[in-house]
């Protein structure tokens, strides 16, 4: 009976005040805790709010607004830490400033601001210096992640516009110095998934284009890209100090069959492309000669009495001879320039021949591109001049020659192509003619491009 009748005293002063003071006996609010010793608190001297491991899975309602709790552990993206609930957001509300310590899920310690994690974007800083948005678990020194729209924009409105600059410096940040020759500035680089893992598939770089030194900073400006079943970015296009242009599939090194300095054509789609089968040969040299050894007679004859019978010493031999087989249809330009010198040849007597005919007593020396499947053989870029008479130091030349043609070829067939001189004999003389091809530097030249 005497310890009820203390309660009652007790809550009827409760009652009375309506504060309650506890360790002292003049509480000054609602509710006032004195600790053991101010100066030298115990360990226990404090208040322990309710703790959980989670939220409820039900959340509390407007009759709870203000509710307190103590998160041990991380929970989704709340970190642990002090929480009341707020009705009207309705949420969860971390204690604190607009910055928060933290972790991630790898246990990486940060800090995160509260405002955008509440509305479902992390923005965080982490310990060892990274900066995420979007993410609190950055990559790179600093990430911005978004599921889409996620457009970078630099507004301005100054006769200075806006600049992304990139600075860097050979030695130190505290002590800069020379960057190392053709050394990396900067660069804009590109990453997507395979499926696997995340690859970098390109970028425009900045280099040194050698060594910096007082007002003299040369650079090169590189583009590179990634060639389908592989993973290695290549130099395509390089832009250096002078304005020299490389683009790396006209070099030497990808058109191995090419002679240069080589001309550039444009497909119809704006491709650029050397002639793979471009085919350079100077000082071209053959000596034809019509002699009785190696005479070629060819006989023609008509089918009518009346008809004068026609024969025709000629000769003819290959200067330069190339083999292909185009693994896709194409087309050829060959381009010749050849020089030619004519004398009579008295080395191999007289030519057993009919009599001179007035209607064939003009020779013929000329050129032509010979083209053979191996079944037929077609001749392109005929060129060719006569000659009359018996040469002499003033006749004797050397006269010059020159064809151009299309060749057209088919993928899977394998193709010779010739540079041909030949002489054709004029009826009635008595002494072979000799004809010297090429041997001018310079001048007798057999070229062929290839049009893909």
């Amino acid at each position: 009976m005497k310890y009820l009748l203390q309660l009652i005293i007790i809550f009827l002063s409760v009652i009375g005040q309506a504060q309650v003071g506890i360790g002292n006996s003049n509480p000054k609010s609602t509710l006032d805790i004195t600790a053991t010793s101010e100066g030298n608190p115990s360990y226990n001297d404090g208040i322990l709010i309710p703790r959980i491991n989670k939220f409820p899975d039900i959340n509390p309602t407007v009759e709870q607004t203000g509710l307190l709790v103590y998160l041990t552990q991380t929970d989704g993206n709340d970190a642990k830490g002090f929480y009341y609930w707020d009705n009207a957001v309705p949420d969860w509300i971390p204690f604190g400033g607009e910055w928060l310590d933290g972790e991630n899920t790898n246990g990486d310690q940060l800090i995160y601001a509260k405002q955008a994690d509440a509305n479902g974007t992390r923005i965080v800083f982490t310990d060892d210096g990274k900066i995420g948005i979007g993410t609190d678990d950055p990559i790179e020194r600093f990430e911005f992640r978004g599921p889409g729209d996620n457009d970078f924009q630099i507004t301005s409105a100054n006769p200075n516009p806006p600049n992304l600059i990139f600075y860097n410096t050979g030695g130190t940040l505290e002590s800069p110095d020379v960057l190392a020759a053709n050394g990396e500035i900067g660069s804009v680089i590109f990453k997507t998934h395979d499926g696997v893992d995340v690859e970098e598939v390109g970028g425009v770089r900045l280099y040194m284009d050698g060594v910096a030194t007082e007002n003299d900073t040369p650079s090169k400006f590189v583009v590179e890209t990634v060639e389908a079943g592989t993973t290695l970015q290549v130099e395509r296009l390089v832009i250096r100090n002078d304005g020299d242009v490389e683009i790396s599939d006209l070099s030497s090194a990808n058109n191995g069959t090419v002679t240069y300095p080589a001309e550039v054509y444009a497909e119809s789609d704006g491709t650029l492309f050397v002639g793979n089968n471009l085919n350079g040969q100077n000082n071209i040299s053959g000596v034809l000669a019509v002699n009785q050894d190696i005479n070629v007679i060819t006989v023609l004859e008509s089918e009518t009495d009346d008809e004068l019978e026609q024969d025709t010493e000629s000769s003819s031999a290959a200067l330069h001879t190339y083999s292909v087989t185009p693994t896709d249809d194409m087309l050829l330009e060959v381009n010749y320039s050849l020089a030619a010198k004519l004398t009579q040849d008295d080395s191999q007597g007289d030519f057993l021949i009919k009599a001179p005919d007035s209607h064939h007593d003009t020779g013929l020396y000329g050129a032509y591109v010979a083209l053979s499947d191996g079944m037929t053989t077609s001749r392109y870029a005929i060129n060719a001049d006569n000659f009359t008479g018996t040469p002499d130091a003033a006749f004797q030349g050397p006269y010059y020659l020159s064809g151009k043609g299309y060749i057209p070829l088919t993928a899977g067939t394998a193709y010779t192509i010739e540079l041909k001189g030949f002489i054709h004999t004029p009826r009635g003389n008595t002494k072979g003619w000799r004809v010297e091809f090429g041997g001018n530097s310079g001048y007798s030249r057999f070229q062929i491009v290839n049009f893909q």
